[in-house]
């Protein structure tokens, strides 16, 4: 049976785009399917898209489906234009997925939630290519490290979001801004105070942050990318707070890949599959929670092999970028896309 022709445009080469484009070029060098990149394609312009943080793949007998790996819900302003809009597509994957956002959509069932979203890529990936040398992603298997130490240390490397980055911003953004900046700094003294040498944490540097948290500011060769994914391979429980908007945090997906435990902020928004507390994560609401539940973790070991377990599965049934593209493709196209040992 010949494979599927798949013809693919992207709205921008926004990063969070890699992990897609990573998939398909998998995909397509394990004969899965046939691809042609189509180039950037301006969606707002065309009217079929009401922003330009899409994947469009577009297979040979008609059939379209979107990814849409927009932060939140700020791009979907207008549900009737936007229900429209879903008429021409099979299906359409957010990688911020809230159902009750559909609510009263004709096409509320077309809409889906895509997988943990993180900026990585493959050998061969077509979106390397429009990417300055210094832009370029992670490759897939510097982040497989899945191990089970006998002792843990905790971790959490972060950044304080700048309003001066962001022009234009106001009102409950703002709020959001702040307020999620106050909680990182606020955990990371919180731990460093009760773990002391068993945690390793900081901001990066900046002059935002030298000049809000001068006492936690890392080294620049500490924030490599580098160190970062050194520090994924070792026994450390990892601290991934919410993105702007309250997006799933890309150190998320991270933290699957490398196999590691974890402690969230409660999910605004739904990913793929069977992703749940107590097994995948545990949570936090606030820096006094957050430092309970790493006390709780770094005392148990055999606590944390199982979640690292389950990271370790869930990146591959749903993460990893070929398995996330193909499991969205199944579900478009049942019987097309036969299963496959990725």
């Amino acid at each position: 049976m010949a494979v599927p022709n798949c013809r693919i445009r992207l709205g921008s080469y926004a990063p969070h785009l890699s992990q897609l484009c990573a998939g398909f070029t998998m995909l397509q060098q394990r004969g899965v399917l046939s691809l042609e990149y189509a180039g950037l394609a301006n969606f707002v312009s065309e009217g079929t898209h009401r922003h330009n943080f899409m994947l469009e793949a577009e297979f040979d007998d008609g059939t379209v489906v979107a990814y849409d790996v927009e932060d939140g819900y700020a791009g979907v302003q207008q549900p009737e234009l936007f229900d429209a809009q879903l008429s021409r597509v099979v299906r359409y994957f957010r990688r911020s997925y809230d159902h009750r956002q559909h609510n009263g959509m004709r096409n509320r069932m077309k809409v889906r939630p895509l997988g943990l979203n993180f900026h990585v890529t493959c050998p061969g990936n077509f979106f390397d290519t429009e990417l300055p040398q210094s832009s370029i992603a992670r490759y897939v298997n510097e982040f497989v490290s899945h191990n089970s130490y006998p002792v843990y240390k905790g971790l959490f490397v972060t950044q304080l979001l700048n309003p001066d980055d962001m022009p234009g911003i106001q009102g409950d953004l703002m709020d959001e801004i702040h307020m999620q900046n106050q909680l990182r700094m606020d955990i990371l003294r919180a731990c460093r105070d009760e773990f002391g040498e068993r945690f390793f944490g900081g901001v990066e540097p900046g002059d935002y942050a030298r000049e809000c948290a001068p006492d936690l500011v890392l080294s620049a060769d500490q924030c490599t990318k580098e160190a970062h994914l050194r520090r994924l391979r070792e026994n450390y429980v990892c601290v991934a707070p919410q993105g702007l908007h309250g997006s799933n945090s890309w150190l998320m997906a991270e933290c699957c890949a490398a196999g590691r435990a974890m402690i969230i902020q409660p999910l605004r928004y739904e990913p793929q599959g069977n992703f749940a507390r107590a097994q995948n994560y545990v949570m936090f609401t606030n820096a006094e929670e957050c430092t309970r539940r790493m006390r709780e973790l770094l005392r148990s070991a055999s606590t944390v092999h199982r979640m690292e377990a389950a990271n370790a599965a869930y990146y591959h049934a749903h993460v990893r970028p070929d398995s996330l593209v193909l499991q969205t493709l199944r579900e478009s196209m049942p019987g097309r896309f036969p299963v496959v040992q990725v």
